[in-house]
C-alpha cells in the first residue's frame, strides 16, 4: 500500500542532489536581474528580454518545484502518519486476537471444569444409589432374617404349647380317673 521506506530515502536523496543546483540557478537568475548591465551589455535588447522572460519562467518553474517539494513533503508526512496509525491497529489487532485466543482458551478450560463436575456429580448419584440399593438390601436380609427367627420361634412355642396341652389333658384324664378310684374306694370303705 504504501512503497518501502528505502523507496522515500532514494527520492529525498535525489531532491537534496538537485537542491544545490536550483539554488545556483536562483543565483544566476537573481544575479542577472540585478546586474542586466554587465551581462547584458553583451547582447542586444531583444536577448535581454528573452532573457529576462527565461529567468521569470525560471524562477516560476523553482517556485512550482518548491511547492511541489512541500506537497511531497506533506504527503511524506501524512503517508508516514497513517504508516504508524496502520502499525498501531495491526499491534491492536494482534492484541485482540491474542485476547480472543486465551477467552476461548478459558472457556475450553471451564467447559472442561464443567464437563468434569457433571462427571463427579452423576458418580456421586450412581454411588448414592448404590449406597442406598445395599442399605435396603442389608435391611430386607436383616428383616428376613428376623422374620424367619420369629416364625421359627413360634412354631418352637406352638409345639411345646401342643405338648403342654397333651401333657395337661393327660394329667386331667389321669388325674379323673384317679379321682374315679378314690371315689369308688370311698364308696366301697363306706360299704
Amino acid at each position: 500500500m504504501f512503497p518501502p521506506s528505502g523507496h522515500q530515502d532514494v527520492s529525498e536523496r535525489r531532491l537534496d542532489t538537485q537542491r544545490p543546483q536550483v539554488t545556483m540557478w536562483e543565483r544566476d537568475v537573481s544575479s542577472d536581474r540585478q546586474e542586466p548591465g554587465r551581462r547584458g551589455r553583451s547582447w542586444g535588447l531583444e536577448g535581454s528580454q528573452a532573457l529576462s522572460q527565461q529567468a521569470e519562467v525560471i524562477v516560476r518553474q523553482l517556485q512550482e518545484l518548491r511547492r511541489l517539494e512541500e506537497e511531497v513533503r506533506l504527503l511524506r508526512e501524512t503517508s508516514l502518519q497513517q504508516k504508524m496509525r496502520l502499525e498501531a491497529q495491526a499491534m491492536e489487532l494482534e492484541a485482540l486476537a491474542r485476547a480472543e485466543k486465551a477467552g476461548r482458551a478459558e472457556a475450553e478450560g471451564l467447559r472442561a471444569a464443567l464437563a468434569g463436575a457433571e462427571v463427579v456429580r452423576k458418580n456421586l448419584e450412581e454411588g448414592s444409589q448404590r449406597e442406598l440399593e445395599e442399605v435396603q438390601r442389608l435391611h430386607q436380609e436383616q428383616l428376613s432374617s428376623l422374620t424367619q427367627a420369629h416364625e421359627e420361634a413360634l412354631s418352637s412355642l406352638t409345639s411345646k404349647a401342643e405338648g403342654l396341652e397333651k401333657s395337661l389333658s393327660s394329667l386331667e384324664t389321669r388325674r379323673a380317673g384317679e379321682a374315679k378310684e378314690l371315689a369308688e374306694a370311698q364308696r366301697e370303705a363306706e360299704l
